[in-house]
Parts: C-alpha cells; structure tokens; sequence
C-alpha cells in the first residue's frame, strides 16, 4: 500500500480514470502536473472555516431526513431511496450552494441522471467490451442507452449559469459585486469554482467553463454516492450489533442534533460515534479498489517486483480484512479504533478514502456529515433489521446485492 498508493511518483489513476470521467477533466481523471494545479484551486474549497459554514445546512438535512423516517410509522423499509433524496440536498447545498435555488423537478432529474450516470459507470467497470471509449459509444447508440452524462452536464450548465446570474458576475463592471462574492466566508464548492474561473484570466493557469463543470460533475457524483452508500452501510452495522448501537446513543448524551451552532472540535470529541463510523467504512469502504499507473520498477518486499508500465489495482475489500491487522474481520467492532486499539493499526491498513498525495479532498466533508447524519438518527430511534447477513457487489461503489431494510423506532415510544 505505502509504495504504490503513497508513492508521490505515482499519481496518474491510470486509464480506468480516463474512460470512466468519459473525456472529462477533473480531479479524478487528471495526472502529474494538471492535477497537482487543480488540486490547489480545489483544496480550499475543503478547509477546516469552510466546512464549519456548512454545519447549519447539515444538521437542517440531518433532522429533515429524521422527519422522513418518522413517517415511516416504524414499518421496514428499504433505506437508500430515503438517503438519497435528503443527501442529494445535502450536496447541492454543501458543494453547490443551492438549496433553496431549485425545485423538486431539478433534484429529480438530477437524482435520475445520477442513477443512470452510476449504472453506466459499473457497466463500464465489469464489462469488458465497454472498456474501450470508442465500442462503448457505439454500444450506447446501438441501444439507445442514457448514461446520464448528458443530463448531469446540461444540470451543471444550468446550476453554473444561474449561480453566475445570482451574483451579476456576467454584468462588465460589477467589481462590487464580485468582491462581496469572493469575500463570503462560507462559499460551496461551486462559488469557490467561479471565483478560480475569472481570476485565472490574468493567472498562468487558466480555467474554462468546461473545467468547472467537469469539476461540478465529479464532486455531485463523488460525494452524493460515497455519503449514501456509508451512511446505509453504516446504519445496517448498527442494526445488526444492538448491543453497539446501545452503547453509541448513550455515548451521544451530550449530542444536540437540534444545534445549528455546533462547532467541529466538539463534533469530535465524541469518540465512539467516530469508532463506529470507522469500523463500518472498514467492513464496507464505499470504493472497491483503487488504480495508480506504476512508472518504475517498484520492489514489494524481497519477492515482488512490479515492472515500469503496469496498471496497478489495489483491493481495499481486502486490505481492510487482513487477519494479521484486523483479528476475526468479519465482526462489526468499533473497539478496533478506540484511542487505545487504533495505534496497533498501520496507516497503510485503513485507507477506505485512499492515502498518499491523491487521498480524497473531500474526506473532512464525508466524515463530519456521517457523524451528523448518523447521530440524529441514534437519538431518535432504535435501529432494526431483519436481514444481517447482505452481501455485497463488486462495482464503483460496495452496493449491497439487494435492498437493505431497515425499521426505525421511535426511542420516546419504547422508553
């Protein structure tokens, strides 16, 4: 792990990146020095102020989507139509900064666009004769297939012209205008974005609409399939281990779900609900595997040696089940990242966000709405399932083969 996904040599994700961003120019799909200069136009958008902006908007999604589960009456019911909804608000919000700017017909088309987008996406990973750009164009012409990019650019267009359109910034002139913008102490991901594409005209490195969008396009996908696919793994960990999910809601005594003005040091001082959280993303990373384009002959202890030029995939389903690391992996224990335990844990075993230079940006942002999503609904209500042993299939993301079901009951009731 440290010498392929922790070598700085070793950034380009190889040709998997490329067709899966379809053309697209991102963060993602990028190599060497084109992301390391996309990198730092990005990585404020993901400092410690900015996120701490976005806690009023996580926990009004947070109690939002405890609302829709208090609609449930208790009745089982599959948990992910549920999570997405509420997450996809929770993103366009976080890295958009337009909640209140669009209306149920814009986030179902683009709930339905990401839908297609995903699909297509693990099409092209588990079908061979999808790998190649060119056959997987025609393959989608042949049968009039939508993969949702389309969709998702034409949304992204829009969603940029209109935020531009909310700031006069297409007016000549408007310094005024374009300095309170730029000076907001809480600017989404987006507004961050805007800003970069009109400084970089008097700047070497020059962004264009078709960067930002791309670069829109990647943190809607990334970030609403990473938080929906953890948060249900991670409710159906604590559904399945009673005993766990007990000790977590008395651990969050202290916890206000209600406290728009929550800060993140205090966020993290509840240990347990970080334990938790950790433990899920081992048992259930949201990624797979990872690639990286090896570019020199690498020596992996005295036995193996990866020859220059190989595409390298890394399995991290299997990394986190080392029995060497991690005793009976298959059990949901928390206790394995508790203040005492987590020190026995190489950094190179736990990478469910990835490590070295290309460790996701977005991984502050993934946490900090898992541990508010996760905590709000621990206070309300006694999760339960009926089904504990659902597997797993192999794509982008670690879907589960079929639905998970879960019920929610209300602790004010039972208590």
């Amino acid at each position: 792990m440290e010498k392929i996904l922790g070598n700085k040599k070793f950034l380009d994700r190889g040709w998997p990146s490329r067709a899966l961003a379809d053309g697209r120019k991102n963060l993602i799909s990028l190599a060497d020095s084109d992301w390391y200069e996309r990198r730092n136009i990005v990585s404020p958008s993901y400092s410690l102020s900015v996120l701490q902006g976005f806690i009023p908007t996580i926990v009004e999604q947070s109690l939002e989507l405890v609302e829709s589960l208090v609609k449930t009456n208790g009745k089982l019911v599959p948990i992910e139509p549920i999570l997405q909804r509420h997450v996809l608000l929770m993103s366009l919000e976080t890295s958009m900064g337009l909640k209140d700017r669009i209306d149920d017909r814009d986030r179902r088309i683009i709930n339905e666009a990401l839908e297609r987008f995903f699909r297509s996406q693990y099409d092209r990973t588990a079908k061979v004769h999808r790998w190649n750009g060119f056959m997987n164009r025609m393959f989608d012409l042949i049968t009039g297939n939508d993969n949702g990019s389309s969709s998702l650019q034409k949304c992204g267009l829009e969603i940029v012209s209109r935020r531009i359109q909310d700031f006069g910034l297409n007016c000549d002139g408007n310094e005024k205008i374009f300095t309170d913008f730029k000076n907001k102490r809480q600017q989404a991901f987006m507004d961050h974005m805007i800003t970069m594409l009109i400084e970089s005209k008097n700047s070497k490195y020059k962004l264009t609409m078709e960067d930002v969008l791309d670069e829109l396009i990647a943190i809607m996908a990334s970030s609403y399939e990473s938080i929906v696919t953890a948060s249900q793994w991670a409710l159906h960990c604590l559904a399945s281990y009673p005993e766990i999910q007990e000790k977590l809601f008395e651990s969050l005594a202290n916890f206000d779900e209600n406290d728009l003005n929550i800060t993140i040091p205090f966020v993290n001082q509840f240990t347990y609900l970080d334990q938790c959280i950790k433990e899920a993303l081992r048992l259930r990373s949201p990624l797979f595997a990872m690639f990286r384009q090896v570019n020199e002959n690498t020596q992996i202890d005295a036995e193996y040696t990866i020859p220059e030029g190989t595409l390298a995939l890394v399995f991290l389903y299997f990394v986190h089940r080392d029995p060497k690391v991690y005793p009976c992996p298959e059990l949901y224990d928390p206790d394995r990242f508790s203040p005492k335990n987590v020190q026995k844990i190489p950094p190179e075993a736990y990478v469910p966000f990835g490590d070295g230079s290309r460790r996701c940006i977005g991984e502050k942002l993934a946490y900090l709405e898992l541990k508010l999503i996760l905590a709000s609904i621990v206070k309300k209500f006694r999760v339960i399932t009926n089904d504990q042993d659902v597997r797993v299939k192999m794509g982008l993301a670690s879907h589960p083969v079929r639905p998970i079901m879960l019920q929610f009951i209300d602790r004010c009731q039972t208590d």
